[in-house]
C-alpha cells in the first residue's frame, strides 16, 4: 500500500509542475524528522508498540508531504511560514487522526484457539504476570504501589491458585474488549471512579472499572476493565446470566485503559511480559497437557 501511495504521489507531483520539485525534498525530510520524533516519544512515554514506527509513521510522512506540496502549489504561502508552521501542524494533525481512527476501530477477529485455550481480552502490551495462591486477594500493580481488586471475591474464582495478567492499552490500540472463554457471565460489577491517573498508587481502586467473571463447565476467568484519567466511561455489553462465545465483545473502555485477566494456574501462559497481544485473537494461555 505504501508503494502504491508513493507512485500516486509521484504522479501528482509530475502533474502539478516543476515548481514543487524545488521544495519537495525539504518538505519530505522535515516530515521525516518531525513525525519520527513524535512516534519515538510515544513509544518511550506512552508505550506505543514499535510497529507503529514503521507503519503509521511512514503513512503520516507520505500523507503530510503530499498535502504540503499541494498546498504550496495551489495556495500562495510564504515558504518559511510553510516550513515553520504549516508542515509541523499538519503532521501533528495527521498523527492525531491516525490515533483516533485506530482507537475507534472494531475489527472482526478470528482465532485458531481450541476449546481448552484462553484468548486475550484486550489489545495492548503485557506489563505483568503474577501468581496468586488459593484465596489470595488479587492486586493490580503499578510500579511500587498495589491496589486491591476486592469485588472479585464475590465469585468463586479464587478457590484455586490463579494467574493475574495485566495488559496496558495505548491510544493506538483497539479498545473493544472480548471474552477470553466461552461461558456464562456470573459477575458483572461496575465501580464508579474518580478519574485519577493509572500512575497513582490507588488508581485501580479510585478509577472507574468493570469486573466480569465468566464461567463454564471447565473453569472460570475474570476480566477487569480499568479506566485511565479523564476517561468518560466504561461501557459493558453484557449482563449477568448471559452466555458468551469465546472472542465475543464484552465492553469498551474509552480514552485510555488497562485490562487485568485472572485465570487458573492449571493453564500454561503462552505470552511474555512486554509482548503485544490482540483481543479475541492471541492465545494467551492453554490448558497444560491438553494434547496428551
Amino acid at each position: 500500500r505504501c508503494c502504491l501511495f508513493i507512485v500516486f504521489a509521484i504522479f501528482i507531483f509530475h502533474k502539478i509542475g516543476g515548481r514543487i520539485v524545488d521544495i519537495l525534498w525539504i518538505i519530505f525530510f522535515e516530515n521525516i524528522v518531525i513525525s519520527t520524533i513524535i512516534f519515538l516519544y510515544l513509544i518511550h512515554k506512552a508505550k506505543l508498540h514499535k510497529r507503529h514506527l514503521y507503519k503509521d509513521n511512514i503513512f503520516a510522512i507520505l500523507s503530510s508531504t503530499l498535502i504540503n506540496c499541494l498546498i504550496f502549489n495551489i495556495v500562495t504561502v510564504n515558504k518559511f511560514l510553510m516550513f515553520l508552521i504549516v508542515t509541523p501542524v499538519l503532521i501533528v494533525v495527521i498523527i492525531i487522526c491516525i490515533g483516533i481512527w485506530r482507537f475507534y476501530r472494531d475489527p472482526e477477529r478470528k482465532s485458531d484457539a481450541g476449546e481448552d485455550d484462553i484468548v486475550c481480552p484486550a489489545d495492548g502490551q503485557i506489563i505483568y504476570i503474577k501468581k496468586l495462591d488459593k484465596n489470595e486477594m488479587p492486586f493490580s500493580v503499578k510500579g511500587k504501589n498495589i491496589s486491591k481488586l476486592k469485588e472479585i471475591t464475590k465469585s468463586n474464582i479464587l478457590n484455586e491458585p490463579c494467574y493475574l495478567i495485566g495488559i496496558v492499552m495505548t491510544f493506538f490500540d483497539v479498545h473493544v474488549n472480548r471474552s477470553p472463554i466461552k461461558g456464562k457471565v456470573i459477575l458483572n460489577k461496575h465501580i464508579n471512579g474518580k478519574f485519577l491517573s493509572l500512575k497513582l498508587g490507588e488508581s485501580d481502586i479510585e478509577n472507574e472499572r468493570c469486573t466480569i467473571v465468566i464461567e463454564n463447565e471447565i473453569d472460570r476467568v475474570g476480566v477487569v476493565l480499568i479506566a485511565s484519567r479523564r476517561v468518560r466511561r466504561i461501557v459493558s455489553f453484557v449482563k449477568e446470566g448471559q452466555v458468551m462465545q469465546k472472542g465475543q465483545r464484552v465492553g469498551i473502555i474509552k480514552f485510555g485503559s488497562q485490562v487485568d485477566l485472572i485465570i487458573p494456574q492449571k493453564y500454561e501462559v503462552n505470552s511474555k511480559i512486554g509482548e503485544q497481544v490482540f483481543a479475541g485473537k492471541t492465545i494467551i494461555a492453554s490448558l497444560k497437557n491438553h494434547n496428551l
